[in-house]
Formats: C-alpha cells, sequence, structure tokens
C-alpha cells in the first residue's frame, strides 16, 4: 500500500523537529553539566585561602583547557600583571609562562588588554592569527590556539580579567562564553570578598598587636556587659589573669561598688535610648582592684563594630602616679607659701615639721646643729600626740646633743639622705643608750626611718628625721626626692629665719656699739682733754712738777693707746669684711707673745685684784704672724680681767701638742652661759647680764677668731655661770698657704 506523499513530508519534518529536539536537549544536557562541574569549581574555590588559583584549576579541568590565567589591574601603572597560572598536567608552557609574567599589559595590549579596554568578553578561534599579540609567536610554538578572556568584576568595578587557552583551534561557543562570564563575575565577588577578608584580618591583626602592645589597660564587654576582651595592661592595671576576666560582668569586676548602680543604668539608658553622657569622652573615675582598693583612672569608652553585636572598648590609665604627683606638687607648693609667712626661727622649725605629718611621715623631727658641730632638737611633730609627748620626754632624758644616733651621723657626714627601709630590734638597739631608753624607742612603734640633711647656701644646717609607724609606711629610694624637696625648702626657710634673727641682732648690736662705741671714744677723749687742760694751767703758773707731769703724761698715754686700740678694731673690722686683712707669717715663740701681752696688762692693772700668770712648760715655736697673735692674746686676757670683777687668778698657759699649739686663758669670772656662748664671736657681742657694766666696743673677740681662723686654727670656749671661763687657741705650727 502506498503513503500519500504529505504524509510523508509530515512524517519528515516531524522527525526533523524530534532531532533539532534532541540536539537541544543534548546542548541543555551538556550546558546544564557543564554549569554543574563550574559550579562545582565556584564552591569549592570559596572553601579555599586562594579562591583565584582554584578557579582557574577547576574550570581548566572541567573544561580540558591547557592554560589558565588572572590578570590583575595595577591602577598606579595603569596596567595588568599576570597574578595567578595554572597549566594542565602534561603539558610544557614554561616559555609562555614566563612571557607573561614578566611582560605587563597596557589598556588595549594583547587578549587581557582588549578585554579590559572593552570591558567585554573576547573568543578567540586561533591565536596564530593576531600578530600583533605580544605573546602570539610564543603561543603558536607552544601549540596555543583557541583563546577566551572575560572580565572579574565585583560590584561594577573591574578588578582584572580571567584568561583560558586550548591546544585546538575552536569556533566560538556562545554559551561556554557565557559561563565563563559569570564565572568571571563569580571569581570577582570571591577576590573581593578575599580582600575585604584580608583587610579585616589585617585590621583584627593590627588591633590585636595594639591591644597587646599597649600601655594604657584596653577592656572590651558586650551589650550584656560582660568582658569579651582583655589585654596585658589590663592585667596589670586591675590584677586580674585574661583566661579569669573574660566572661566577668565588668561592672562586679572592676566597678567599685558606690559607682556600679551608675554604669549599669548607664548602659541600659543607652541601649535603649542611645543617650550617653560619657561615651567617647575622657573622664576621671575610680576603678576597682583585684586586691579590693580602689584608684584612680582616666577612662574613654567607645562604641566598635563587631560581628558578634554591639560592644564598648573601654581604654583606661592607671592615673595613681600623676594624681599623687599632683598632690606633692601642690603639698611643695603649699610648704613654700606657709614658710614664707613667717621669719620667726621656732615657728618655721614647727611648721617645717607639722607639714612632714602626715603625707610624708607618721613622725617628724628637726635638729639643728650648733656651734659645736653637736645638735639640739628644735622641734617634734607626730599624728599622735602621746606620741610626741613621749618623744619629748625621751629627748629630756635622752638628748640628741649628747649622743646622736647613726642614722644623723650619716646623714651629717655624707650630707646625703639616710634610710632605714624597715627598723627591727637591732635598729633600736643600736640607737638606745640603756634599757630604759630601748623601752621607750620601743614605744614609739616605728618601722621605717629616713633622715635628710637641711643644707642652704653650702652649709649643713641640721637633719629632718621622718618617722613610719602604725601607719604600715615602708620608705624606699622613691620616698627620698620629696623628702629631699621638702628638706631643700626647709632648709631655705630656716636659714632665711636664721639670717632675720642674724640681721636683726646686728641691727641691735650695730645700735648697741654705736650707743658703746660713742661711750667708750668720749670717756678717754674727755680724760685727755681734761688733762691736757690740767697740764696747760699748771704749765701757766709754774706749778708743774716733774712728779705731776709724769703722772699726767702716763695717763695721757694710756687713754691715747686705748683710743688707738679701739680704732685698730674698728680697722681691722673694716679689713676683715674686705677680705684685705694679710698676716705676715715669720718664725716666733708662743710664750715669748704670750709673756709681752701679760706683762702689758700687768701694767695696765689698776689694782693688785688680779694676777695673771703664765704656764708654759713647753718650747712652742711656729710660723706666724706675731702681733697679731699678741692681739688676739691680749684681747683674751683683757676679757677676763673684765670679766672677773671680783679679781682672782688669771692664767695662761702654752703647750704642744703634735702639730698644733694651745694657748689657753682661764678665769675665775662670771662665767658665760649656753646660750650666750653661741653668740660670743659676733660682731658687736657683748653678753651676760654684766655686758652693760663692762667696758669696750664687742669687737675683741670676733675679730681674735678671724685672725685665729686665717693661721688655719680655731678657739674654744669651756665656761659655766659663776665657775670662770676658759678660752682655747688651737692653732697649726705651720699655717696653711
Amino acid at each position: 500500500m502506498s503513503q500519500h506523499p504529505s504524509t510523508i513530508a509530515s512524517l519528515h519534518m516531524r522527525v526533523q523537529e524530534l532531532e533539532s529536539s534532541l540536539h537541544e536537549l543534548r546542548q541543555a544536557e551538556r550546558r546544564t553539566a557543564l554549569e554543574l562541574r563550574l559550579g562545582r569549581v565556584l564552591v569549592r574555590a570559596a572553601a579555599e585561602p586562594d579562591s583565584s588559583a582554584s578557579v582557574l584549576s577547576g574550570v581548566c579541568e572541567a573544561l580540558g583547557w591547557d592554560w589558565g590565567a588572572l590578570w590583575n589591574y595595577d591602577r598606579e601603572t595603569d596596567s595588568l600583571h599576570c597574578a595567578e597560572i595554572h597549566v594542565r598536567e602534561g603539558r610544557d608552557l614554561k616559555a609562555f609562562a614566563d612571557r607573561s609574567r614578566d611582560h605587563a599589559m597596557g589598556s588595549g595590549e594583547g587578549l587581557p588588554g582588549q578585554v579590559w579596554n572593552l570591558q567585554a568578553p573576547t573568543w578567540i578561534q586561533n591565536f596564530s592569527d593576531h600578530p600583533e599579540f605580544p605573546r602570539a609567536v610564543l603561543a603558536e610554538a607552544a601549540g596555543l590556539h583557541a583563546a577566551l578572556a572575560v572580565p572579574v568584576v565585583v560590584d561594577g568595578e573591574a578588578l582584572g580579567v580571567l584568561e583560558f587557552m586550548h591546544g585546538e583551534i575552536l569556533p566560538l561557543d556562545e554559551e561556554l562564553l557565557s559561563i565563563v562570564l559569570a564565572i568571571g563575575v563569580e571569581t570577582g565577588r570571591l577576590i573581593g570578598r578575599e580582600r575585604s577578608l584580608g583587610a579585616r584580618f589585617e585590621r583584627e591583626q593590627l588591633l590585636g598587636a595594639i591591644m597587646t602592645t599597649a600601655l594604657d589597660a584596653i577592656v572590651v564587654m558586650n551589650e550584656q556587659g560582660t568582658i569579651v576582651d582583655w589585654n596585658p595592661a589590663a592585667e596589670r592595671t586591675f590584677g586580674h589573669p585574661r583566661a579569669a576576666a573574660i566572661g566577668q560582668v565588668l561592672g562586679d569586676l572592676i566597678v567599685p561598688p558606690t559607682l556600679r548602680h551608675l554604669h549599669f543604668a548607664g548602659l541600659r539608658r543607652y541601649l535603649s535610648t542611645g543617650i550617653s553622657q560619657i561615651l567617647a569622652q575622657r573622664i576621671e573615675i575610680t576603678a576597682l582592684h583585684q586586691r579590693g582598693t580602689e584608684f584612680p583612672v582616666e577612662l574613654t569608652i567607645n562604641e566598635v563594630s563587631a560581628l558578634e553585636g554591639r560592644q564598648f572598648a573601654a581604654t583606661v590609665r592607671d592615673i595613681s602616679q600623676r594624681k599623687r604627683e599632683e598632690q606633692l606638687q601642690r603639698f611643695l607648693t603649699d610648704v613654700s607659701e606657709e614658710l614664707a609667712h613667717s621669719l620667726d626661727f621656732q615657728t618655721t622649725l614647727r611648721r617645717v615639721a607639722r607639714l612632714a605629718v602626715p603625707l610624708l611621715a607618721d613622725g617628724c623631727l628637726v635638729d639643728l646643729l650648733d656651734a659645736r658641730g653637736g645638735t639640739e632638737r628644735v622641734a617634734i611633730e607626730h599624728r599622735d600626740p602621746e606620741r610626741v609627748a613621749l618623744a619629748w620626754e625621751i629627748e629630756r632624758l635622752y638628748p640628741v646633743r649628747d649622743s646622736i644616733n647613726q642614722v644623723q651621723i650619716d646623714a651629717i657626714a655624707k650630707r646625703e639622705p639616710w634610710i632605714e627601709t624597715q627598723v627591727d630590734e637591732a635598729f633600736l638597739q643600736r640607737a638606745a643608750r640603756d634599757d630604759r631608753h630601748l623601752a621607750m624607742l620601743r614605744q614609739l612603734d616605728l618601722s621605717s626611718v629616713v633622715s635628710v640633711p637641711l643644707t642652704a647656701r653650702d652649709s649643713l644646717l641640721g637633719v629632718i628625721t621622718f618617722l613610719a609607724g602604725d601607719s604600715g609606711r615602708r620608705y624606699t629610694e622613691g620616698d627620698v626626692a620629696l623628702m629631699r624637696a621638702l628638706a631643700n625648702r626647709a632648709a631655705v626657710a630656716i636659714d632665711n629665719a636664721r639670717l632675720y634673727r642674724e640681721a636683726q641682732a646686728a641691727v641691735g648690736a650695730r645700735d648697741e656699739f654705736i650707743s658703746v662705741a660713742s661711750h667708750e671714744l668720749r670717756t678717754p677723749l674727755t680724760t685727755v682733754k681734761a688733762a691736757a687742760s690740767f697740764l696747760k694751767r699748771l704749765h701757766e703758773t709754774d706749778a708743774l712738777n716733774p712728779e705731776t707731769a709724769s703722772r699726767l703724761f702716763q695717763q695721757l698715754t694710756g687713754e691715747i693707746a686705748r683710743l688707738e686700740r679701739m680704732l685698730g678694731d674698728l680697722l681691722d673690722i673694716s679689713r676683715l669684711r674686705g677680705g684685705s686683712l694679710e698676716l705676715r707669717p715669720a718664725p716666733a715663740n708662743l710664750a715669748e707673745i704670750a709673756l709681752q701681752a701679760i706683762e702689758r696688762q700687768t701694767r695696765l692693772l689698776v689694782d693688785d685684784r688680779h694676777t695673771i700668770t703664765l704656764d708654759a712648760s713647753d718650747d712652742v715655736t711656729g710660723t706666724w704672724d706675731a702681733d697679731r697673735l699678741d692681739q688676739v692674746v691680749t684681747n683674751l686676757i683683757s676679757n677676763a680681767v673684765k670679766y672677773s670683777p671680783d679679781g682672782g687668778e688669771i692664767v695662761v698657759r702654752v703647750r704642744r701638742e703634735d702639730d698644733h699649739a694651745l694657748l689657753s686663758v682661764h678665769d675665775e669670772g662670771i662665767g658665760i652661759s649656753l646660750s650666750d656662748q653661741d653668740l660670743l664671736f659676733g660682731a658687736f657681742a657683748r653678753v651676760g647680764k654684766r655686758q652693760h657694766e663692762v667696758s669696750g666696743t664687742g669687737l675683741g673677740l670676733f675679730i681674735s677668731e678671724k685672725i685665729v681662723a686665717l693661721h688655719g686654727g680655731w678657739i674654744e670656749v669651756e665656761s659655766h655661770p659663776g665657775a670662770g671661763s676658759t678660752f682655747t687657741i688651737h692653732l697649726p705650727l705651720t699655717p696653711p698657704m
């Protein structure tokens, strides 16, 4: 049976449709399979640390292509650089790869440059057909022909170019090109993510380094108030190890109990309203240490972005030392101001001791050097009034003048602070003079002691001693600097008060001297005038006989000599203050000098109540200015006579001790009190209850002490009221040049 032609044509068309559908189905299956393979490549690449290298190898393996490369765009050079290369296993493409790495492609240059310039994918059937490409010859030699390249784009920004090559000449495959174009977009996203993660990692690394090396404490808490980060400085600042701090509630761990309600209320208010009074502000507040003690800190809080939710970073700086330094600076300023308010000596000393307590010490002692190099306790202060009374009782029974302890010896001798960090029983036993003294020292409950010398104008004035007791202080070298600063200010204040006192005394002495000098000068002048007038009348009346003339001339000579001595003293004072008093040393016998002075003073005695004797068993010869020493010995003998109104023996002794000569003048007179002895050698000094009854200018001892000092010696005084006085001159046999 035959079929109708139309039927045959219809069947033929149907077969063609089926074949076309089958081709489309195969193409779809191929596309789907390719997309699945490349999708797996992208999934695998997303999990790899180097996603671009994973994409290149995955695409080449999925497509069966021989070459894959990623070209990155460099903004600075406006060119593309080959950053990643994949070569299919078994292919030798070294020369082509080296050329690709070494040659940067400008915009429009080569296949990468062309794609970059057009910002569109490109398919090339045969690379050798493009001799303008820099790598065309090498591609032909390597057996590379078909090529495709697509831009790598992220968020509309081109980052580079993906390039793939095959060993065969292949016609354009639109589907493959579109799939690879999508891969370029996904690769851009992966690269963008890598860069973002890399930047985040670098940022986290940087923040981690900052956290680790920061000198300030950095504490991070989340919005629940729980600590999530705690750097090493926070460990040092608060005393809590990091492992123990992480996970703790910040408010409970480092906020003092009195401030916790404010902390929690402020956090709740900010989270609900966004309002904060302290965020991004630098404030000073009190923090809590692991030991339970509170200390001042400087605090800054900022909110920071975090994947885990809202977090707050606090930068905390311990300002305890700064606050202490500020307090101490204010203290020293107050000290200077307060010490400047008074020039009264005793008031200044009491203020020095009072200012040290309680900021620097539980107790304070002030001891001053006296003229003989010993010390006198002039001020005692303590937080406990009973300890003040005890210290004064110790001073009464065991005066510091009689025995300087080792602390003071070291401070005075070295002119440097002396510190006993911890006072123990052995220290107290060394300081005690007997068992009773030891028991009283124990009652002071000392724990630490520092003695600092008081010096002003290169002169040592005394020692200030700081005592620590039941407060638990333990002095260290760090405390000494402030104590030295206080001592320096105190020394200046004491020196000023002393200078003021001396100035006042000098003014008084000057006025007294003017009064005394006027009287002393007027008396011999009156005598001379009267004797001269009497002598003139006798001469005019021819009644002058030899005996009367001799007596009058002797009287005139004595008064004139007295005037000469006073004028000589005034001239010596001027020379001493001008630095022009010079010695004329020559070999001299001290006993002969003393004998001449004794004979001269004996002739001046008006009665026989005094006897002046010389005891010179040693032959004492040295190099001295004999005239000046005669002046000194004469002054000492004259004073001995003046201050022995009831008469008595005055003994001048001359002897030798090693390389020194000693000359002493002893009298049995009224003596000199201890308080007056410190004033004896001052200019215009006239001491004692009988000072107004004794003639003289008050310059003799002042000048004598200076003359002896110019010889390299010194004068000592030993005297007690009612028991006479002994002045001893110590002279080196050869004075210093």
